[in-house]
């Protein structure tokens, strides 16, 4: 919640709107591998390889963290949510 209200009565319902939003989320997850330019927070992550419980999932970036590490080359740690399970 970034923006005021303009009064207690609308940060009621802006607070009560929010917590019905996030209580919708059922669930979290993170991933490391190699870096990609394209991921950000806010984009749509498709993992694959984890099988159809996880791989099935319309996951979404929360959080993006790029890392340049010497030798290892260039990483990044995703944390991801979603509001759905693999069946729907």
């Amino acid at each position: 919640m970034l923006h005021p209200f303009a009064s207690k009565a609308e940060a009621k319902r802006g607070a009560s709107a929010f917590a019905q939003q996030l209580s919708r989320y059922i669930g979290t997850g993170s991933f490391e591998g190699p870096g990609q330019g394209q991921a950000v927070a806010g984009a749509p992550f498709r993992p694959s390889g984890y099988g159809s419980t996880i791989d099935g999932i319309n996951w979404e970036a929360s959080s993006v963290t790029h890392d340049i590490i010497p030798d290892d080359g260039w990483t990044m740690s995703v944390e991801v949510e979603t509001q759905e399970t693999a069946e729907g």
